[in-house]
């Protein structure tokens, strides 16, 4: 049946083991007290135990990438191609994830290489493992804009851009409560619900308010006979117009959105 519940207590398992992974990743560069405090301020964040309460891909999206690290970090350290393979497998699972990252494992790689010829360390083995690492990565994500081809005649990895952007430009017209309320609401929706409880009037819904409207607005295009891929343009031809009049204001925002940014 229809049981999320199920899906937050996995949730809470991935943050708990997140904060163990972290642990292992600082080990590679900091002392064991450092390592410790790096799993502990995960464990306790605000932010980030919030969000295993929420059915969306952020609890998932941040253990996968604490473990596509790790695994990437073994691998370096092992100089076997094994751990290559399998931290290409999981950064192929995170991009899927979020798309966001399609690129991070270029950059992370190339960062690697560059340091090794500098040191003059060895390349060759490295630029072979790092062979087998994209050829499998590669193959893994070219599944998904191959099936976008098949289902919306688009080999783009996603159909959302557009709507995230829009999304974000949205709140360019939010007032200084409402600004200062979603601040609050990133540390704990009971306080912000008790402070501004004329903003935050259901407190599990608030940060659902603008993806609603997305929703809606995404329906009544899909009525019109609009395909996702159309739709996503038109939202994000609304989003620039709305940046362009606003960019100081579009931009101030991430600012006051610190402490979710952190997370």
């Amino acid at each position: 049946g229809h049981r999320p519940v199920f899906a937050v207590f996995a949730q809470i398992l991935l943050h708990a083991v997140t904060a163990v992974i972290t642990y292992l990743i600082a080990r590679h560069i900091f002392s064991a007290k450092a390592a410790f405090l790096s799993a502990a301020l995960v464990a306790v964040f605000p932010t980030l135990a919030n969000m295993t309460s929420y059915i969306l891909c952020e609890t998932l999206f941040t253990f996968e990438l604490c473990l596509a690290v790790l695994l990437l970090f073994e691998a370096l350290k092992r100089r076997a191609v094994s751990f290559f393979v399998i931290s290409a497998v999981v950064f192929a699972l995170l991009t899927l994830t979020k798309t966001i990252v399609i690129f991070l494992p270029l950059v992370i790689l190339a960062a690697v290489l560059i340091r090794r010829l500098s040191k003059r360390m060895e390349v060759r083995r490295f630029i072979i493992c790092c062979m087998y690492f994209f050829i499998v990565y590669s193959a893994l994500v070219s599944v998904w804009p191959m099936r976008n081809k098949a289902v919306f005649n688009t080999f783009s990895m996603a159909s959302r851009g557009g709507m995230v952007i829009w999304s974000r430009a949205e709140k360019i017209d939010d007032s200084p409560r409402e600004i200062l309320a979603t601040a609050i609401c990133s540390i704990s929706e009971y306080l912000a619900n008790k402070l501004f409880p004329d903003i935050v009037v259901k407190s599990n819904r608030y940060f659902y308010k603008d993806l609603e409207r997305e929703m809606q607005i995404e329906a009544e295009c899909a009525g019109h006979g609009m395909s996702p891929g159309d739709i996503d343009k038109k939202m994000a031809r609304e989003a620039f117009r709305k940046i362009a009049a606003h960019p100081f204001r579009y931009f101030g925002y991430t600012f006051i959105e610190w402490l979710k940014m952190t997370a």
